[in-house]
């Protein structure tokens, strides 16, 4: 099955280093809010490849939330605020998943975001270290 975020592979790679945040994981946020499609609404109200809902959407000067290049650097540079606010990655993917305030809205869907996120993340990155040995494999043949 084709990864649907391949294509935004640059962005990701681009935003990361802007913002110093990971682009796997980036990605692997992108996987679990939007798999992969960049026009999705959810029913919170949030828009987009990175699902930012549109008050988020304003302070971090997000204009098209379902450009997917504007959503990635949002999201970029969102989560380069979470990581600078919270002491853990784990507490700063709950800051990005429900907003500063998270701690008094952690609820049962809060609960599964960071092991999911945490799931797509490990796939990423299982993938790239997989990369180099499956191109060397296929050199020898």
């Amino acid at each position: 099955m084709p990864d649907p975020l391949a294509p935004f592979d640059p962005i990701f790679q681009a935003a990361g280093q802007e913002w110093n945040v990971d682009p796997l994981l980036l990605r692997a946020i992108a996987m679990q809010e939007s798999s992969g499609n960049p026009r999705l609404v959810s029913k919170a109200g949030a828009q987009g490849l990175m699902q930012i809902i549109p008050s988020t959407q304003k302070t971090l000067g997000v204009a098209d939330p379902f450009d997917p290049v504007e959503s990635i650097w949002g999201a970029a540079k969102y989560m380069d605020e979470a990581l600078r606010r919270e002491k853990t990655a784990e507490d700063a993917l709950r800051y990005y998943h429900g907003g500063p305030g998270w701690r008094g809205a952690y609820g049962e869907e809060s609960k599964g975001y960071v092991p999911a996120v945490g799931k797509y993340y490990k796939q990423y990155i299982d993938a790239q270290q997989a990369a180099p040995t499956q191109v060397a494999a296929r050199d020898k043949e």
